[in-house]
């Protein structure tokens, strides 16, 4: 107990030492030296040479203004001068089977690319099967293609892959 006494005591009075040496506001500040009252010389300034910076001077930056978007107005479009009439499509092609023809064959010859083909030109000629055709010499019709729809953004280009040859 006594050894916790003593040290309470060495702590208070250290604290009270180190209040002690803050800054007293009681006391007047020294007043500062006055300067002497006898004239001094003047400096002599020296002017260093001017020298370049690579670039030419700095320019500083002046605002700008943001643009001002004027709206224009453009005139409507002109009405249709006559409604288009309709055009009659051709009807389909005729093809007189030749020796060694084939259903999908013919339909290329005439432009088709999807195998699809088949089923239209057996109906159209009353076919069981397109690969049973009729002999040489007998005709059978073949739909004409019809434009196919391309979406929006769709790449029309082919790519050509260059190889070397060995």
């Amino acid at each position: 107990m006594k050894v916790r006494l003593m040290f309470v005591c060495i702590l208070f009075g250290l604290s009270l030492m180190a209040a002690g040496c803050g800054e007293d506001k009681d006391r007047p500040a020294p007043a500062s030296p006055t300067p002497p009252t006898e004239s001094l010389p003047s400096p002599t300034v020296i002017a260093a040479a001017p020298t370049q910076t690579p670039g030419g001077p700095t320019l500083t930056p002046s605002p700008t203004t943001p643009p001002t978007i004027t709206p224009t107005v453009s005139p409507p479009p002109p009405p249709p001068s006559e409604t288009p009439t309709a055009t009659p499509l051709p009807g389909p092609y005729e093809h007189t089977i030749q020796s060694g023809d084939s259903c999908l064959a013919i339909a290329m010859k005439y432009g088709h690319l999807d195998p699809a083909v088949k089923d239209a030109i057996e109906a159209l000629n009353g076919m069981a099967d397109c690969s049973i055709l009729p002999g040489p010499g007998s005709v059978i019709l073949i739909p004409r293609p019809t434009a196919t729809f391309t979406p929006v953004g769709a790449d029309l280009t082919q790519t050509v892959i260059a190889t070397s040859a060995p």
